[in-house]
């Protein structure tokens, strides 16, 4: 699997379980079944995979792993990782 990464700023909208909303300022959403790496409060990451857009620069988001501790708000630099 090949890995192309860019990064991108987003902020994380709503948190509802293992969903995520994540809105992005820049207009560059990324793409359905990317990764998205976004640093957690408590010095970990989080991993979650785009499931879809939802207009209004918005994608929404199911996390690969526990959503506590909080991933932190606003996301300052969210790597997108693309897989091919």
């Amino acid at each position: 699997m090949a890995e192309n990464s860019n990064t991108s700023s987003g902020v994380i909208t709503q948190i509802v379980g293992a969903v995520l909303d994540i809105k992005f300022s820049d207009g560059n959403l990324p793409e359905i079944n990317e990764a998205i790496n976004i640093a957690t409060d408590g010095g970990g990451k989080l991993v979650v995979e785009v499931a879809q857009h939802l207009g209004d620069d918005t994608v929404r988001c199911i996390a690969m792993g526990p959503t506590t501790p909080r991933p932190a708000k606003p996301v300052p630099s969210t790597t997108v990782a693309s897989r091919s």
